[in-house]
């Protein structure tokens, strides 16, 4: 996956994905929900590329969404840590959209919207790239 993603193309993606996924849920069609997840967590990883990150973050914090949900519940019903994992996964997910990207180009490319045409991982090799 290559690209990075602002905030607002994160932001107006997202709210979409999610209001199709309440729909599907609505109407009981948990295959749509998890073609919609995937969506989403390529859109995050194409956020972290644009604050510098490795999309394998993504991988972590679903992991860490998986020990919560799996933590014995101490309590009468499990739904307490169904709560908990779930605001674990929306928190991070914040802070991913709230955080700014980076404005320079980074490793994932230039940023969006910039008229760069050359991978940083080349730039050093052209001579013709304006940072030489």
């Amino acid at each position: 996956m290559r690209g990075r993603a602002r905030r607002r193309e994160y932001w107006t993606w997202g709210a979409v994905i999610v209001t199709w996924s309440a729909v599907a849920a609505w109407l009981q069609k948990p295959w749509i929900t998890s073609v919609l997840s995937a969506a989403l967590t390529l859109q995050t990883i194409r956020r972290l590329h644009d604050l510098g990150r490795t999309g394998w973050w993504v991988a972590a914090i679903f992991l860490g969404q998986v020990i919560l949900s799996a933590l014995p519940a101490t309590y009468r019903d499990s739904v307490w840590t169904y709560w908990v994992a779930a605001g674990f996964l929306w928190a991070c997910l914040l802070v991913i959209a709230i955080l700014p990207g980076q404005r320079r180009e980074n490793r994932f490319g230039p940023p969006p919207g910039s008229k760069s045409l050359v991978p940083p991982d080349q730039a050093s090799r052209n001579p013709a790239h304006p940072s030489h």
